[in-house]
Formats: C-alpha cells, structure tokens, sequence
C-alpha cells in the first residue's frame, strides 16, 4: 500500500474512530467487532429476556449469536452446516436484538 494511502487511513482513524478500509469488507469488520462484544456481555450479564426461562438457555442462545459472528469472522469451515448454523445464530441476533442490555 503505498504510503499516501497508509497516512489517509491514519488520518481517518484519528479523526473519525475507523477508516473506509472498514467498509470495504463491512461484513467481517462488523463480524469482528460484534463476536468479541457478545463474548463480553455474555461474561457479564445478569439479566435475561422474559421469553427466556433461565441463564443457561440465555447464554445458549448468545453462544449461537457468537458462533455465528464468529463464522463470519474468521471466514473458514465454509460447510453448508456450519453455515445453516450461522444464519441460526444471526436469527437470534434479530429476535434478540433489543435484550442485548445488562
């Protein structure tokens, strides 16, 4: 990469938080980002959804939202099983998107 590129990459970084390299690969950047906080939130929550019966269904159901962005990822294993289990985990993302709160 040549090093004018480099410095304006750097310069949005500083400026803005991320730079457009982010958006060039926008599903493994957000991928990266998501299963590391999910990882987190599972590790610290103490609450659960009301449709859920118990923590160890909640951290079930994150384990599969984990393993879903972490599919993503780190794109490999691409197998239609590990991929039918992914979009499993991104349909819980959506169904429980707004309990993702501690």
């Amino acid at each position: 990469m040549r090093i004018t590129r480099r410095i304006k990459l750097l310069w949005q970084r500083i400026t803005k938080g991320y730079d457009e390299s982010e958006v060039w690969t926008f599903k493994l950047t957000h991928a990266k980002w998501t299963y590391k906080r999910l990882e987190l939130f599972k590790k610290t929550t103490m609450s659960i959804p009301m449709r859920v019966k118990d923590m160890e269904e909640w951290h079930n159901i994150l384990d599969h939202m984990i393993d879903a962005f972490k599919f993503y990822a780190e794109e490999k294993d691409d197998t239609l099983e590990n991929r039918n289990s992914a979009k499993k985990g991104l349909s819980f993302f959506v169904i429980y998107y707004e309990d993702l709160w501690s």
